[in-house]
């Protein structure tokens, strides 16, 4: 995928770790703005237009927690639903018909002026279990971000993962480990951040974009 923020060169973005790193940091969060709410930043694949929010999930920064239940409320419906036999969903229809007689057994026994409208439905008693997707919001900032490759990976993400300022974070190691991690699992991650100079040395595997102090573009391809 290419992304494209006039009038600089094209940044492909391509399955494992790209850095886009800036030295100054007006140009940085010119970058933050367009990645979460911009409509100046292009994205385009195999010479089609696509969409910002159909192109990026932005994540930002790892200190707090990544609510990857609320990212894929929807998802998690389908999920269950489609791993649901004839006989869970009969069960399950019975359960819920108890709970709404109790209800109603509470309710004539009281004299109350309401009733329970709600009818059968499985969609609507997923959600009232709040099912959350289980991920790891302690330990070493490699396991958080591992683990939220390796969910969204399970959900099929196709966009774009954005992070601020990884490589403060990881070491050198676990930069590479990360690339090979995201490369094995499909996944195209993009670390956005602030940095002197240029992070990738001679031979490492990932791509960095480095724009220094005028804005002049390096490693664009």
């Amino acid at each position: 995928m290419k992304m494209t923020l006039y009038p600089n060169e094209p940044i492909i973005v391509n399955e494992g770790v790209t850095f886009v790193n800036f030295q100054t940091a007006r140009y940085y969060w010119q970058w933050i703005q367009e990645l979460q709410v911009g409509d100046q930043l292009i994205f385009s694949e195999n010479g089609q237009l696509i969409s910002l929010n159909k192109a990026v999930q932005y994540i930002g920064g790892i200190e707090n927690k990544i609510d990857l239940s609320k990212i894929y409320a929807k998802s998690i419906l389908s999920l269950i639903a489609c791993h649901a036999d004839e006989d869970n969903l009969m069960q399950l229809a019975r359960y819920d018909m108890a709970i709404k007689t109790i209800f109603q057994q509470i309710l004539f026994d009281n004299d109350l002026p309401l009733r329970i409208e709600r009818e059968w439905d499985f969609n609507e008693l997923i959600k009232s279990q709040k099912v959350l997707i289980d991920t790891i919001n302690s330990g070493s900032a490699y396991d958080k971000i591992v683990d939220v490759v390796r969910i969204m990976s399970d959900f099929s993400e196709q966009r774009i993962l954005v992070f601020n300022n990884i490589h403060l974070y990881l070491k050198p190691l676990e930069i590479l480990s990360l690339h090979d991690f995201s490369m094995t699992h499909g996944m195209k991650v993009l670390y956005l951040g602030m940095a002197a100079s240029p992070i990738k040395k001679n031979g490492e595997a990932y791509h960095e974009v480095f724009f220094d102090e005028d804005f002049v573009q390096f490693g664009s391809d």
